[in-house]
């Protein structure tokens, strides 16, 4: 299974084929994922996930079934847990190539890091606008 389902009601249209739908969880789905405490979608109260998503044809208190692809909740994973130490070891050892004491290459690595949650930061919308990207469907 390559998707996330998830259940929703469109609350209002926002914009040209743009709605706000609130996410519909069941205490099964979302909680029941490893990531749910990081993730978009998990971590939060019953029933309190509103996305933004694209679609036509919808109007509010429309029933609708989101399929969420499953790569872009890898790949977010992967920013936010396995980039960061990347960093941290890249700015570590080129402290130990500039001949910098273990302290201080240290202290580069978590510099390097923190460079790069800055930046991930900056740039925290627009990734998740294009990793997060969800297929509506009016549910029958």
């Amino acid at each position: 299974m390559n998707k996330e389902i998830l259940r929703g009601i469109v609350l209002k249209k926002v914009g040209k084929d743009r709605y706000l739908v609130k996410i519909l969880r069941e205490d099964g789905t979302c909680s029941s994922c490893g990531f749910s405490k990081f993730c978009s979608l998990g971590g939060k109260d019953k029933g309190e996930d509103i996305i933004e998503v694209r679609s036509d044809g919808l109007s509010p208190g429309d029933e609708v079934i989101c399929e969420e692809k499953i790569t872009g909740i890898i790949f977010a994973t992967g920013l936010i847990f396995l980039v960061p130490i990347i960093a941290f070891l890249f700015g570590y050892y080129l402290g130990i190539f500039f001949r910098f004491s273990e302290s201080i290459s240290a202290i580069f690595g978590f510099t390097v890091m923190g460079f790069y949650f800055l930046i991930l930061r900056f740039f925290d919308k627009k990734l998740a606008r294009s990793l997060f990207k969800f297929e509506v469907k009016r549910k029958s």
